[in-house]
């Protein structure tokens, strides 16, 4: 059973629109192997991973990538989405740790440039203002 696999790594997506994900890289054991990151998707995406290991896929952004990862290493889950509730754990370690953000300094951390544009169709046809 791939799950039963210990060398095999997990892969959660989140879908980024078009054929971007957001996405991270973890061991068996949770350990983190790639940071977050924006990735585009192409056939060549975890090409040298997917070489050596199992990779199992899940998430909202690894239903767009089946069919584009198509190597035999790549196991897709369906139905399992990342889930702000699976933080609690690392929140509570955290605290029994007394590791804490100091927010008076705290500044988040985004993957992409905020990019804002113009609304192409005013659907309500209110007026414009720029």
């Amino acid at each position: 059973d791939i799950l039963e696999d210990n060398t095999a790594l997990f892969c959660p997506m989140i879908d980024a629109r078009r054929m971007e994900v957001y996405m991270a890289m973890f061991d068996i054991s949770g350990n983190r192997l790639e940071n977050d990151q924006a990735l585009v998707i192409e056939n060549t995406s975890f090409a040298e991973l997917l070489n050596r290991q199992r990779i199992i896929f899940f998430g909202s952004g690894a239903v767009k990538c089946r069919d584009v990862l198509s190597h035999n290493n790549s196991y897709f889950i369906d139905n399992v989405y990342p889930s702000a509730a699976a933080m609690a754990n690392l929140s509570l370690r955290s605290y029994r740790d007394k590791r804490f953000e100091d927010i008076a300094y705290f500044e988040p951390f985004y993957l992409k440039d905020f990019i804002t544009t113009t609304r192409r169709k005013n659907v309500l046809n209110m007026p414009v203002k720029h």
